[in-house]
């Protein structure tokens, strides 16, 4: 869910290298078991300032990275 949010922070006009240094400083916290990634970027201020929480819980929905499987099955097995 990562590389989702730095792309939609970097197309909201922050450079790679602040979209990451964000992303890695929350990673972060949870990887020392502070809470849940979701959680946290809904609870940041700084990346609220260019994400609404809509775009941060679309970053976790599963259907927006299954949306092309049918077409790759197709182009990978055939019809």
């Amino acid at each position: 869910f990562s590389q989702k949010i730095m792309l939609d922070l970097t197309e909201k006009g922050l450079s790679r290298e602040e979209a990451y240094r964000m992303v890695q400083g929350i990673s972060m916290r949870v990887w020392q078991g502070q809470t849940e990634f979701k959680e946290l970027l809904l609870e940041d201020p700084e990346v609220s300032q260019y994400l609404k929480r809509s775009e941060i819980e679309e970053c976790f929905d599963y259907r927006t990275y299954l949306k092309n499987i049918d077409p790759i099955f197709i182009r990978v097995f055939g019809q």
